[in-house]
């Protein structure tokens, strides 16, 4: 981990970053952000800062500025790793919301395996954050449940 870089809290602009549905063009802590990776392979990651200046390395041209500092996801959603990210390779900035903390808890839950193929595939179509979020919606359009 280096630690001669200057790291704040201040947003950064993202160029390329969708504004689409609930997208943003600035990332700040906090922030999830999709980005391109190497050969154009996308990963995401949660902003934790931004790298405000970093001095050049052997075979860097130049100083890193104005860097996204992330908290990235391997792909395979088993660890997390650090990356700094060129805002330019930014193509989704989005802040995150409950229904997504929501899905993704039930997604990795126990309960997944429990419930039965039929009521997953239903789910996996509903746009709800859990099976049991669409049920109960489905209960109250026929009414049986005030």
């Amino acid at each position: 981990m280096r630690i001669d870089a200057l790291i704040d809290r201040k947003q950064v602009r993202c160029p390329n970053a969708s504004t689409i549905g609930y997208g943003k063009w600035k990332a700040q802590t906090g922030d999830i952000v999709v980005y391109r990776a190497n050969e154009g392979m996308t990963q995401v990651g949660r902003v934790i800062g931004r790298i405000n200046h970093a001095p050049a390395l052997d075979g860097d041209k130049s100083p890193t500025r104005n860097y996204l500092l992330l908290a990235v996801l391997n792909s395979s959603l088993t660890f997390v790793m650090e990356r700094w990210i060129n805002p330019e390779d930014v193509i989704e900035v989005f802040e995150p919301r409950e229904d997504v903390a929501k899905m993704l808890a039930f997604f990795f839950s126990p309960e997944f395996t429990r419930e039965s193929v039929d009521t997953l595939r239903r789910w996996t179509g509903s746009g709800f954050a859990t099976p049991k979020d669409n049920e109960d919606y489905m209960a109250r359009i026929r009414g049986e449940v005030s």
